[in-house]
């Protein structure tokens, strides 16, 4: 059992999520005032080995209001573009805050709170098969 746990365990790292900075809207300013708008652009990668038969289907993600800021998208799930990530492809969503409190300097951590999930595409990953050779005789006519 502990054997099956840790492949799925395994298996969830492999869906990573990363993010740029936040930028202001508009884009001439460099502080995030209470009020303003500001954007994150956010990056869902499947990093498994290449060769291994882990893809995942339907990645999105869900933000939730902090005490600094909330999603302008509202507290729901946002599909990502690419509906099915294979083995280091990568796909991005652009996300809207609003500012709701004053941030000290840059963002703090827990400034936007990002989940992200998906799929993992079963008929693949279950999917089994191999290579076979046939042996023929084949002569040219003479």
């Amino acid at each position: 059992m502990n054997t099956a746990i840790e492949l799925l365990s395994n298996i969830k790292s492999y869906l990573f999520l990363t993010h740029g900075p936040a930028i202001p809207i508009p884009e001439d300013g460099s502080y995030i005032n209470i009020g303003d708008k500001f954007t994150i652009t956010f990056t869902c990668k499947n990093i498994a080995p290449a060769g291994t038969p882990i893809f995942f289907n339907k990645p999105r993600i869900l933000f939730r209001e902090t005490q600094y800021a909330v999603p302008t998208g509202g507290d729901n799930w946002h599909n990502f573009p690419k509906t099915k990530l294979g083995q280091n492809e990568s796909t991005v969503y652009k996300a809207e805050f609003k500012a709701i409190s004053a941030m000290p300097g840059n963002l703090p951590e827990d400034a936007v709170i990002a989940c992200v999930y998906a799929d993992l595409d079963l008929p693949t990953f279950f999917s089994f098969g191999y290579d076979h050779l046939v042996k023929v005789d084949i002569r040219v006519n003479t």
